[in-house]
């Protein structure tokens, strides 16, 4: 779920797309409604107002209050498949993704995989703290933090897959 900057909160699912909900009612989120027909898996809202959507198979959406706008591989995604979506204090948005994680500013992705030092390929949690510090969960039971420099991998007490971060 994400929050607009009219305080509607927006709902993405697998079945039935985006719907938003205006204190009183559920509708479909009409513009957004009709340009993804894609399973959305993520929703984030970022400081400038722009609601991001991340799909089962068909990249990040952008919606800006007036119109959608597609991101794939094409444009720089990993993969098309979004796990999760975070955005972080300094207005960038983290996207992760089975293959692993990518930060969008100034208009352009730049990509992280496990290469980079990411604990994992398959990201599925992005959250940061209030010192800026970006934490993204992995599907192999490890955490990274990224500092803005680079990661470090924690090990957490279980193995399990981290969904929430």
């Amino acid at each position: 779920m994400a929050e607009d900057r009219e305080g509607r909160l927006w709902c993405g699912s697998w079945e039935g797309g985006t719907s938003c909900y205006d204190g009183r009612e559920w509708s479909p989120g009409t513009t957004v409604h009709e340009a993804i027909p894609h399973h959305v898996l993520a929703m984030a809202a970022d400081q400038e107002g722009r609601l991001w959507f991340g799909t089962h198979g068909a990249g990040v959406y952008q919606y800006d209050g007036t119109r959608v706008t597609r991101f794939t591989v094409v444009d720089g995604l990993p993969n098309d498949l979004v796990q999760t979506l975070g955005v972080g204090q300094a207005g960038d948005l983290w996207v992760g993704t089975g293959t692993g994680t990518s930060r969008y500013c100034q208009a352009q992705f730049l990509n992280f995989t496990s290469r980079n030092g990411l604990a994992s390929d398959g990201v599925a949690g992005i959250g940061e703290d209030q010192e800026g510090t970006i934490w993204l969960g992995a599907f192999n039971g490890q955490v990274s933090r990224y500092d803005g420099a680079g990661f470090t991998t924690l090990e957490l007490p279980s193995s399990a897959e981290v969904y929430s971060v």
